[in-house]
């Protein structure tokens, strides 16, 4: 999996690699210069007008030696715009200042901002390199107006690090904050670009490496999914196998009104892998795929789920390898506490409790590591007794903080979809506005039923089913587009997104 961190990490990365590794800071600074000259020769032409923006912290220092590289592979036009003094400067940055004064490179200090306004109509390219990854949304002085600037040309814009006035960590932003096209950003992507306003002012995000191993331990730790490590989540599947190796997956979802709830999930769990399904429902949607085995199930005058059937539901939820249950079962209070009884009958099976079922769950309950919750943010809201806008502001913690109390997996769906189990937090990345529609919920609740029947470490098989279900909804816009993206599409894309991670040869 891929490290995202936090401005205290980063911290931590740089003053392994100086303290225990013996590897100066200088030698960073001129890797993360390298790095980056490495990633903007394949993006810009040598011809072009490149204009590097540089503070007079190491985040400059990094613009100063990049601005070398640049020169002495061919970049020909390159200016170098320099705000504040120089006797501010750390050895390393003071020392790569030098160079670039000696190698007279063009180099303008604290230039009036109306001139700098008309530098920038000639400028292809603008590289910021004022402040880095330790600073905030709090920006000081004129740098507001500055960065207005550089926002309002015409130019490819490149931040080095995070872009200025973006917080590292929250994904708050200055109005004013550098909104890059490209960001590079150095040991591994930071936790507040993903979150808030920081996919805004981002852009592309490409990470540089310093040459120095991270060494961060994985409790409290950030990660996201790529390909690789999705496939060895998944594993690969024994030819010597039958049905019963693959888990039975029991859900109990849907009504009378809301039978394509049940359909959804019970398709979408089929056609993940699941060796069995069991539907369990009042009314049995024409959609529903052959390969389930269907139970219709006695209804309430609302037709909600009766409680008659609670002997049925349970003999079906003693051979199941994992249950779902919620969507589309609605909100009949008898209903409702019939599943919750049921729930407390099976503490060591895995549990996926996705939309109507979470009104189960209050605040003050205390629940068993065996459940899965999937909430949205409105959903999340209820559960944990807080207004929506402060979940926002600080959306991991409050996660985390939950999870961890609770003593359960939580998956809140947001972008990123965030998913933790209080100690280890991972982030799915993909997905598109397009899913953002009504099924996709119990597609993903389906998703995750399967791989939670098929192992015990239920945070990599929820993050493995969120990222499989995005990949599924991105391989359909990008053929496609979003507009027209369904829960049905992405159950149909199934088939190419796990084909997308995973090389099967049959010979």
């Amino acid at each position: 999996m891929e490290k995202i961190l936090t401005i205290e990490q980063t911290r931590k990365a740089d003053a392994y690699a100086i303290e225990s590794l013996g590897i100066s800071s200088q030698i960073l600074m001129e890797n993360a210069a390298r790095a980056s000259f490495e990633v903007i020769r394949e993006r810009v032409l040598q011809q072009e007008s490149i204009a590097i923006f540089c503070g007079t912290g190491n985040n400059g220092g990094d613009g100063f030696a990049l601005a070398r590289h640049l020169h002495v592979n061919g970049f020909s036009s390159i200016k170098i715009f320099l705000f504040g003094s120089p006797d501010k400067m750390s050895p390393e940055t003071r020392a790569n200042y030098e160079i670039v004064r000696k190698m007279q490179i063009p180099m303008y200090e604290n230039l009036e901002h109306s001139f700098i306004f008309d530098m920038l109509k000639e400028s292809d390219v603008l590289i910021e390199s004022l402040i880095g990854v330790g600073a905030d949304e709090n920006l000081r002085g004129n740098t507001p107006d500055l960065l207005k600037l550089l926002n309002y040309a015409d130019a490819m814009k490149i931040a080095i690090d995070v872009p200025a006035g973006l917080n590292a960590d929250t994904g708050r932003a200055h109005i004013d904050a550098f909104s890059a096209d490209i960001t590079l950003t150095m040991f591994a992507s930071k936790l507040g670009m993903y979150l808030q306003y920081g996919p805004n002012h981002c852009g592309e995000i490409i990470v540089c490496n310093l040459g120095a191993p991270l060494n961060l331990p994985q409790a409290n730790s950030y990660m996201c999914l790529d390909d690789e490590s999705a496939a060895e989540i998944l594993s690969v599947r024994n030819q010597n196998s039958d049905k019963f190796d693959f888990g039975r997956v029991v859900v109990i979802a849907g009504s009378d009104s809301m039978p394509g709830a049940a359909a959804l999930t019970a398709n979408s769990a089929i056609k993940s892998g699941a060796g069995l399904v069991e539907l369990l429902t009042p009314n049995i949607h024409p959609a529903l795929l052959p390969e389930v085995i269907a139970y219709k199930l006695k209804a309430n005058s609302d037709g909600t789920i009766s409680s008659e059937n609670k002997d049925l539901l349970l003999s079906r939820c003693k051979k199941a390898s994992s249950i779902v249950i919620g969507p589309g079962i609605g909100t009949n209070e008898s209903t409702l506490k019939m599943l919750n009884e049921i729930i407390a009958e099976f503490p060591e099976i895995p549990i996926v409790i996705d939309a109507d079922g979470l009104r189960i769950i209050s605040n003050d309950t205390k629940l068993n590591k065996n459940l899965i919750l999937t909430p949205h943010i409105y959903e999340f809201s209820k559960l944990a007794n807080l207004p929506v806008e402060e979940i926002q502001q600080n959306i991991i913690e409050i996660a985390k903080k939950f999870s961890l109390e609770h003593n359960c997996t939580l998956l809140l769906k947001s972008h990123p979809t965030i998913i933790t189990n209080g100690d280890s937090t991972i982030l799915n990345l993909g997905g598109n506005s397009g899913m953002a529609t009504a099924g996709s919920g119990d597609v993903l609740s389906g998703i995750i039923g399967t791989f939670a029947a098929q192992s015990d470490d239920l945070l990599n098989s929820t993050a493995l089913a969120a990222y499989l279900h995005s990949r599924a909804g991105d391989l359909y816009s990008a053929e496609n587009d979003e507009y027209t993206l369904t829960a049905s599409s992405i159950i149909e894309y199934l088939p190419n997104s796990f084909k997308s991670i995973i090389s099967t040869e049959i010979e």
